[in-house]
């Protein structure tokens, strides 16, 4: 069972100050802003006159991700991920619907091995409920293949730190609902709340934290899908594998640079600040490069923890609030599949199957094109609450899949029926 509660435990934390800027999300593209807030101009908020001068903004919570309503030059309705490391991003097809202008060309790389080419634009006027943004510099980026591969319906953009530079954000995870509000208006410190002070790296901020008694400086991520993500120097110096064997391999998402294999296991004690959570699924990523592979944080907190908690967000004062929710003691899922599917048209595609997993011992190979999941039309079925439904039920789940021929031999060979019962993952053998 997982927990969430204030301990009066702490430790020391390492290192000197940081002092060099990275760009640390999946999505970001501006990592070299600074945490000052932009001109009150360009962002502002459409309030009632002598009324609260602040305003919500309903989300849906997408595979992880929060989901706002946008427009752009007038183009709606634009669906947008709010990212507390993204900044301003565009995607290119909407960015050529509007005949916007592509400059500066250059090459963006993200959680994965790979990068994206990417381009400047300037928006005159864009809006996300009540918050009003004019006269702002985008980054403009393909999604297409992201939209794919995780198998969102849209993707048109990202808003995120230009945001939290400007006002006070908090995150209610229950209601699904950001509100923002003017950092005049000081929030207090309601009971029950824990106050911990921030610092930045490039866009991202981040707080003192420890993993099972290691210290660290771990970012506030609503833009990472996971739970907890150790970055790989921190696994290499505190030797984490060989620290926790009861671990197995997965693909655990998909970013710009591409998929995300991670060894999967799962963290006693995670501390932010006072605030404990137990039981934390972790990934620790196995590729060597890409955003993961940055010493100056050692970890992310993504939106499995952050949505068990009431988030504020306060960059005027350097600080960010957390409260236990509703939803605190909610177990953490884990994907015992061993498989990841991306979208495809009218199925899904296999694109990837972790070796001895459910899904390899079920016979499904990459490239292979699912019809049907438990006679239900993969036309008729939402890719990310699929993959949440797995994740949730975990192991003893029983799926009739039928696949058609593999896509790298030209997908010729007549359907077929496997069956996937998902198993107890952790009790599997032993990685090296």
């Amino acid at each position: 069972m997982n927990a969430l509660r204030p301990t009066a435990k702490r430790r020391a934390m390492p290192g000197p100050a940081l002092t060099r800027r990275h760009a640390l999300c999946v999505l970001s593209a501006l990592g070299t802003a600074s945490p000052g807030p932009p001109a009150a101009a360009a962002l502002s908020l459409q309030t009632e006159p002598g009324g609260p001068r602040s305003v919500t903004l309903p989300f849906d919570l997408i595979d992880n991700r929060l989901f706002v309503q946008a427009q752009v030059h007038g183009l709606a309705p634009l669906h947008f991920i709010f990212d507390t490391g993204g900044g301003n991003i565009l995607d290119l097809s909407v960015a050529q619907r509007l005949g916007l202008p592509l400059r500066e060309g250059f090459s963006m790389p993200g959680a994965g091995q790979g990068v994206l080419p990417a381009w400047r634009t300037h928006v005159a006027q864009a809006s996300v409920g009540g918050l009003r943004m004019r006269d702002l510099p985008f980054v403009v980026l393909p999604f297409q293949a992201l939209r794919q591969a995780i198998g969102f319906e849209h993707l048109d953009g990202l808003i995120g730190h230009e945001v939290l530079r400007r006002f006070v954000v908090k995150l209610d995870f229950v209601r699904r609902r950001i509100t923002l509000s003017e950092p005049d208006q000081d929030p207090g410190l309601p009971p029950g709340t824990t106050e911990l002070p921030i610092d930045f790296t490039g866009n991202l901020p981040h707080v003192a934290g420890w993993v099972d008694g290691r210290a660290g400086r771990l970012a506030i991520d609503s833009g990472d899908r996971s739970s907890l993500t150790l970055f790989t120097p921190f696994v290499d110096d505190h030797h984490l594998r060989q620290a926790y064997p009861r671990r197995f391999a997965a693909m655990t998402g998909w970013g710009v640079g591409g998929p995300l294999p991670a060894e999967v296991t799962q963290v006693q004690e995670l501390l932010l600040g006072p605030v404990q959570v137990l039981g934390v699924t972790t990934r620790m990523p196995t590729g060597r490069g890409g955003v993961f592979a940055t010493r100056e944080v050692q970890g992310s907190v993504g939106t499995g923890v952050l949505k068990r908690l009431d988030v504020t967000f306060d960059y005027s004062r350097r600080r960010v609030l957390l409260a236990s929710n509703a939803h605190k003691l909610r177990p953490d899922p884990v994907d015992h599949s061993g498989l990841w599917l991306s979208q495809g048209e009218g199925a899904f595609v296999v694109a990837h199957v972790s070796a001895n997993s459910p899904a390899s011992s079920a016979g499904l190979r990459e490239g292979d094109l699912v019809l049907a999941v438990n006679g239900r039309p993969a036309a008729d079925i939402k890719l990310p609450e699929l993959r949440q439904r797995w994740a949730e039920h975990g192991p003893g789940l029983q799926l009739r899949l039928q696949v058609a021929g593999n896509v790298s031999r030209g997908g010729d060979a007549p359907p077929r029926e496997h069956h996937l019962v998902l198993r107890d993952r952790w009790a599997s053998p032993r990685l090296p």
